[in-house]
């Protein structure tokens, strides 16, 4: 059974627990955009120079959630529903 801290995060393959891996959904770490590759996670413009000794590019600007690198998967659990039936607060008053 999957955390539900893990819930709606998107983990690199190294940050997750080969448990869960038959359970993640998964997506491709980088796309095009304009003839510019941009970061999933954080949408960020990948510069030339944000490239690792064997090639490919990895996004700096997200780098503290742990290295997001081309041509890898980022793992991901959908958001659950919410159990609170809406609408939770309803102003009576004047």
């Amino acid at each position: 059974m999957v955390p539900k801290e893990y819930y709606g995060r998107l983990f690199t393959k190294e940050q997750l627990s080969v448990d869960y891996h038959p359970e993640a959904f998964t997506l491709e770490s980088m796309i095009k955009v304009d003839k510019q590759l941009r970061c999933k996670r954080c949408y960020s413009q990948i510069e030339e120079d944000w490239q690792l000794p064997e090639g490919q590019y990895y996004c700096r600007a997200c780098i503290v959630f742990g290295r997001n690198q081309e041509g890898k998967e980022l793992y991901y659990f959908p958001s659950k529903t919410s159990e609170i039936e809406f609408p939770a607060l309803k102003w009576l008053g004047n």
